[in-house]
Parts: structure tokens; sequence; C-alpha cells
């Protein structure tokens, strides 16, 4: 996770996953992303042993608790080449700001 003046930036590694495959979840300032990936079994691989697999397979999840001064209303999410890009706003409320006083 990054920082910017605006915003937190996430970036999660999921390759071989489309975005139906991808659940992306804001509960307060807590950050889940969960999915499955699965093995496409191909017709030229049926009755054959695998002896040996470098991707692994099954369900994944990861949770992270942000900053209180997050904006969940507008968090964007984008996939490409198998890295989801999870850009979450920072909330306006919590800037500070200069008060100006008025003459009476």
């Amino acid at each position: 996770m990054t920082e910017t003046t605006d915003s937190y930036k996430v970036e999660i590694e999921i390759p071989g996953l489309r975005k139906d495959d991808i659940e992306i979840h804001m509960s307060g300032n807590e950050l889940t992303v969960s999915g499955e990936s699965r093995k496409e079994e191909k017709a030229e691989e049926r009755g054959k042993r695998t002896h040996h697999r470098a991707r692994r397979y099954g369900r994944f999840e990861y949770r992270t608790l942000l900053p209180s001064d997050i904006d969940p209303e507008r968090v964007s999410a984008n996939l490409k080449h198998g890295v989801l890009h999870l850009t979450i706003p920072k909330s306006d409320q919590n800037q500070s700001r200069r008060i100006a006083i008025d003459q009476d």
C-alpha cells in the first residue's frame, strides 16, 4: 500500500483471474479482497499424473486495515495484467483547513 496526498493505492498480484473471480468489500476501514483460482482441466491432460505444478489454485483472502481518513464510497478498482489496482480516496472531512474569522 502506498499513500499520495489525496488517496491510498493498493496493488495485489492475482495472475490468471478474471474480475468475476474476485470480490472486494469495505467494512468501515477494513479492506477485504477474496476469490478463487481454479485449474481448468484441458482434454489432453485427462488421465495424466501431475508431478509438479508451479501455480497455486484455490481460495485466497487478503485483509488489511486502512487509516481512518478514507472515503469508502469512492473506492475504485482496476484489474490489468494480473494485478488488481485499488484507489481509496481520502475523506475531505478530516482534512485540515483554515477557518476565517468574521468581522462584527
